[in-house]
């Protein structure tokens, strides 16, 4: 009977497995199972470009977790291609084919080495492999490695560099026809936009990319489009769709397994919520996302992480916690030749000195920083930077020099319309002209500092005002996209409702067997306990029975024993008595 009990607990198991995965939709296993196959494919295959093609897409599904195996991988891939373009005598079809492979596993370790903030080496390997893809005529490819070469210049703060790579990566897709390749184009041209200012300009190809990638059901470029709008919105102080966003992408890349993404999505998160002022919010999704670049080894994102927490821990007045990952973040970025990070970081552990009242350290870090914001072309930064260096000379009583320095500070913002920064620096030169006696001067600047006072407050009225505006560009949009599509939506749906009904039936299989099966055991269960039921009472009959005909032979026995006493005490008086003859002769000799 246990035999058979097993029996069916091995049939709920395997019915149960069955059921989970059909049913499952765990990416995380089908990502497996393709890496698997394409292993197996590796090891069995004879030929050599069937070998390296699966060679090239096992290393970009292995990058989605490690680039560094990824890599591996891509080298293997290109050592190969070394080996077979040495046969080639002539560019034939197939060597052609070879040195295509060539430029791609290229491509693809250059990449590795941009993730990993290696910019340099990066570079050189994307103009190698640019070079290649120009000789075949591979406008395909060499579109993606221009977007890659846009995207280290953009990393250098060199914008106009970066954009007119992204617009020539862009211009050969629309020849093309290629709308899927055009969508990473849309979301860097967005971000140079994003960087010099023009949100609304930047906020239109964030929307062009999320919608052609909707159209595409490409959710790698839906997850970076809502992220890049999600920023939008948080520089905008739209802050709660700002967060929805930001989440929408999370989950997305959560789907997809890519970590890499999936730690953006969280520095992004991170960030909605420093700026919503929710610092303990912030402090989480950011620590969230350093674990998974540590994970990944993401050297060029690393410095960044740690820059976003120390500035929480500023805010949040933990001082020695904010200069220990302002440090970590500064050599980083020094050994990642990120003079922008380097800047930033150094800057910002000028700030922390200045705020911890010493101004001797400030000023050392303020300088430095100052030259790394000089030679990275960034004036909004220099700008901020001389105001914070004057402002600790005037700490220490040198009113001269925080005086030349406020006013090269004024100088530059007014140039390039630094609202923020014109307002902080004509108070200070106001206060400082002030104390001087000067109170033409300080007049003047009061009055400056004023009116940009309220050019700000007009501008926060006007950053409401592009809120709406942005938000209904946005409606705008995904109104005409969805009228545009409605057909296409109406085909995918009824798909959907066909592929639902057949899950429905099948479900419904499933539970009719699973209610069968469960049946059948409980009625198992059901006979086994009548059985042992049974087993007990007839134990116990045939115990009463053996009882039963113990005491029959024990009362046998006694009455043999008797009888025995009796007929032996018989025997005795028969012995005893004399026969009838003899009383017949006493009888008559009486007589």
């Amino acid at each position: 009977m246990k035999s058979i009990i097993k029996y069916f607990i091995f049939c709920l198991v395997v019915f149960g497995i069955q059921h989970s995965t059909y049913y499952a939709q765990n990416n995380q296993i089908k990502h497996n199972r393709k890496i698997d196959s394409l292993y197996k494919i590796i090891e069995i295959t004879k030929n050599d470009t069937i070998k390296i093609a699966t060679l090239l897409q096992l290393g970009t599904e292995i990058s989605l977790q490690n680039n560094d195996s990824a890599r591996a991988i891509w080298q293997n891939a290109k050592d190969l291609c070394i080996q077979k373009l040495k046969q080639c005598q002539t560019l034939t079809k197939i060597c052609r084919k070879y040195k295509s492979y060539y430029a791609s596993s290229i491509n693809n370790i250059g990449t590795v080495y941009y993730l990993q903030g290696d910019f340099q080496k990066a570079l050189e390997l994307f103009l190698q492999s640019t070079e290649i893809t120009k000789q075949l005529n591979d406008k395909k490819t060499q579109s993606s490695i221009l977007n890659n070469i846009g995207a280290i210049y953009f990393n250098k703060q060199d914008f106009d560099k970066a954009l007119s790579y992204f617009n020539e990566s862009f211009n050969l897709n629309k020849q093309l026809g290629d709308t899927l390749s055009a969508l990473s184009s849309y979301i860097n041209i967005g971000n140079i936009y994003s960087s010099k200012g023009n949100i609304k300009k930047a906020l239109d190809y964030y929307i062009k990319c999320l919608s052609f990638a909707e159209r595409s059901n490409n959710n790698n470029y839906i997850s970076k489009a809502l992220n890049a709008i999600s920023y939008v919105y948080s520089r905008n102080g739209n802050l709660k769709e700002a967060i929805e966003y930001a989440s929408k992408s999370l989950q997305i890349k959560e789907k997809l397994g890519d970590k890499n993404g999936i730690a953006m999505s969280l520095s992004q998160l991170g960030q909605c919520y420093h700026v919503h002022g929710d610092h303990e919010k912030a402090l989480e999704y950011y620590r969230k996302g350093l674990l998974i670049r540590e994970e990944l080894k993401l050297k060029g994102d690393l410095p960044y992480s740690h820059n976003n927490i120390g500035d929480i821990f500023h805010y949040m007045n933990n001082l020695d916690s904010a200069l220990f990952h302002y440090k970590i973040a500064l050599q980083l970025f020094k050994e990642t030749g990120n003079i922008a990070g380097m800047a930033a970081a150094t800057n910002n552990i000028g700030t922390f000195y200045h705020d911890s009242g010493d101004y001797s350290k400030a000023l050392s870090y303020g300088l430095e920083s100052l030259k790394l914001f000089e030679q990275s072309g960034d004036n909004a930064n220099t700008a901020t930077t001389l105001h914070n260096i004057g402002s600790a000379y005037l700490k220490i009583g040198k009113a001269s020099k925080a005086l030349q320095l406020f006013h090269n500070s004024l100088q530059i913002s007014s140039e390039f319309g630094y609202t923020k920064n014109i307002k902080k620096t004509a108070q200070a030169l106001s206060e400082i002209y002030k104390t001087k006696g000067n109170y033409k001067l300080s007049l003047k600047y009061f009055e400056l500092y004023i009116q940009m006072k309220d050019s700000l407050e007009n501008e926060s009225i006007r950053k409401a005002s592009i809120k709406s505006q942005l938000k209904y560009e946005y409606e705008k949009q995904a109104a005409a996209d969805s009228v545009s599509h409605a057909k296409e939506s109406e085909i995918k749906n009824a798909e959907l409702a066909k592929q639902s009904a057949e899950i429905k039936a099948k479900k419904n299989q499933q539970v009719a067997l699973f209610g069968g099966l469960a049946i059948v055991i409980i009625f198992a269960l059901f006979m086994f306990n009548r059985f042992k039921v049974t087993q007990k009472q007839k134990a116990i009959i045939e115990s009463q029975k053996e009882e039963v005909e113990s005491q029959k032979a024990l009362v046998d026995e006694k009455q043999k024993e008797i009888l025995d006493s009796i007929h032996y005490a018989r025997k005795i008086q028969m012995a005893q008595i004399p026969d009838e003859k003899q009383v017949l002769k006493l009888l008559n000799k009486v007589k």
